[in-house]
């Protein structure tokens, strides 16, 4: 498997920010609700363009399944398709970009 500190470089240059341990709360048009994993401290994020959520090791494809019904558009990464880790997500995540 490659490294994934390139990955992880070209994602900070590019003024990317990884927040974990956070739960998403609610997300209403371009600002997201979060809260701390284990404080529960809440924050709003406005702004926010794109939302990437990694979720454990626990596979589940509800989200995918309810756009599908609704016919949106929608591409399967990460544990929505088998549990993995993140570096697969980033992976699949980046070829999905690219591709669209």
């Amino acid at each position: 498997m490659p490294s994934i500190v390139p990955r992880y470089t070209r994602l900070f240059r590019q003024g990317r920010t990884l927040t974990p341990p956070t739960e998403l709360v609610a997300v209403e048009g371009s600002t997201v609700l979060v809260a701390h994993a284990f404080t529960g401290a809440q924050r709003r994020l406005d702004g926010v363009d794109t939302v990437v959520l990694s979720m454990g090791r626990r596979s589940t494809n509800a989200i995918s399944r309810a756009l599908r019904n609704r016919g949106a558009a929608r591409h399967a990464i990460g544990d929505c398709v088998a549990p993995r880790g993140i570096h697969q997500a980033i992976l699949e995540g980046t070829r999905v970009a690219r591709a669209i």
